[in-house]
């Protein structure tokens, strides 16, 4: 059920990116009631002072992203966006990151995807 080598790519610095986590079959009844998405520099620094954190609900929010599906039809969907400001945030180097879900039956959050993400290289023309 979890991810623990995700990848995000495939965007440049400066470029907006939605990103889609998807958790398929998670426990039957079990509904998703919030997430947050963390970018840190490093995985042991501090939850407190991330590069980038988006705090999602079932609302819709440009530029944040949103929970699309709570577990209602047996999967869990989360759709994060990262606006400009964070990919340019992100740059070219790779950090961590990890996706949290707090569900409504279980008191402890649950960590479906971590991995690294970190954008790809421009093209330069030499003159």
């Amino acid at each position: 059920m979890s991810n623990f080598r995700a990848l995000i790519t495939n965007f440049t610095p400066g470029s907006s990116k939605e990103v889609e986590f998807i958790v398929q079959g998670p426990p039957t009844g079990v509904l998703v009631t919030g997430a947050s998405f963390f970018v840190k520099s490093r995985p042991e620094d501090d939850d407190l002072d991330p590069v980038i954190l988006k705090e999602l609900t079932t609302s819709d929010v440009p530029g944040t992203g949103y929970i699309s599906d709570d577990g209602s039809s047996e999967t869990w969907t989360v759709r994060i966006d990262l606006s400009n400001a964070d990919t340019l945030a992100i740059g070219m180097n790779r950090m961590a990151f990890y996706l949290q879900l707090a569900l409504d039956a279980f008191p402890d959050p649950y960590i479906p995807f971590v991995g690294t993400i970190a954008a790809n290289a421009r093209s330069i023309a030499l003159a």
